[in-house]
């Protein structure tokens, strides 16, 4: 399950913004199985969805900008 209140969402972009790449992680932990789940390789994954996001105009949540400032610190 993977809920989304809308209450609040105005527009197509906000609904983006909220649902990606959110939507891939819910899907990551559907499709992989537990004991084979690995941060680095759903990393890895995750970067090649973002370049489709992108390709496809959707307004998604850019995690990695926050992973970046974080190892910065």
């Amino acid at each position: 399950e993977s809920p989304l209140w809308t209450e609040t969402i105005t527009n197509l972009d906000e609904l983006e913004y909220m649902v990606f790449p959110r939507i891939i992680g819910h899907a990551e932990i559907g499709w992989t199985p537990a004991d084979q789940r690995n941060w680095d390789e759903y990393e890895e994954r995750l970067r090649k969805h973002t370049k489709r996001l992108e390709a496809m105009g959707i307004n998604y949540y850019r995690w990695y900008d926050i992973q970046k400032k974080n190892e910065t610190k």
